[in-house]
């Protein structure tokens, strides 16, 4: 074998070295991400389960916080494991009362990082002004309205903002300003063409005892007759048919 022959020889094989160390990598990212997700997908599944009015199991709680902080460990820089965890925490205040201060200042650090971490996500920052508002005695400061704002910034009208934005701002409305009540009102306009939207506005502001307001403003603005013509109106504003 000449030398030019050797060479490429040697050449070769460390090409193949290289190419078979980039596959085992990818192998192993690919592995370690697919885990991370299905750590993710447990977390999930449980906040569905209590969405649908599951029961709280505290060994179930347990597993999924655990799947969840490995999810995060092995990947400090995704935005989505610390958020599902810091939703986990907030049910967790909601379904256990009396671990409820714990489990909101849990569920705060975990929502700041994944704010941190991707910051053009309007969801995370509304879980951060719910949870503020809640840690501050149902009291709306300056720390919600930042992050209301932000979410607001990034995506007023997205629909699973919108959502935590209703139940939110029905818990709070004596308490924000007349130019943030008018902002929300206008977003009417949007809900009313979303029949899950609309039905946990009507649903919200009866709980907590904006319902005549709502049913006012919708009755007298012209851009929301859609809503005053429909069933959830009647049914909730007692108007006949």
């Amino acid at each position: 074998m000449t030398r030019k022959n050797r060479l490429s020889d040697v050449a070769s094989k460390l090409v193949a070295s290289v190419l078979l160390l980039a596959c085992l990598s990818l192998i192993w990212l690919s592995w370690h991400r697919g885990t991370g997700n299905l750590y993710m997908q447990q977390g999930q599944q449980l906040i569905r389960h209590w969405q649908q009015g599951g029961q709280f199991e505290h060994q179930l709680f347990l597993q999924a916080e655990q799947s969840l902080q490995t999810a995060i460990d092995r990947h400090p820089q995704h935005p989505n494991y610390p958020l599902v965890l810091g939703k986990l925490y907030q049910w967790q205040a909601f379904l256990q009362p009396e671990q409820a201060e714990t489990a909101l200042n849990l569920a705060y650090q975990h929502l700041q990082l994944s704010a941190e971490l991707r910051p053009s996500w309007p969801t995370t920052w509304i879980d951060l002004a719910q949870v503020s508002y809640e840690l501050a005695g149902n009291q709306w400061q300056a720390n919600s309205q930042f992050y209301w704002q932000q979410a607001q910034q990034h995506g007023a009208l997205f629909e699973p903002m919108l959502n935590t934005e209703i139940s939110l701002l029905m818990r709070a409305w004596p308490q924000i300003s007349p130019v943030q009540q008018q902002q929300f009102l206008q977003k009417i306009v949007y809900i009313q063409d979303h029949h899950g939207l609309s039905r946990h506005l009507f649903s919200q502001a009866r709980q907590h005892e904006r319902l005549a307001a709502l049913c006012t403003f919708v009755g007298l603005s012209q851009q929301t007759e859609r809503l005053a013509a429909s069933y959830l109106y009647r049914q909730n504003c007692a108007i006949p048919n």
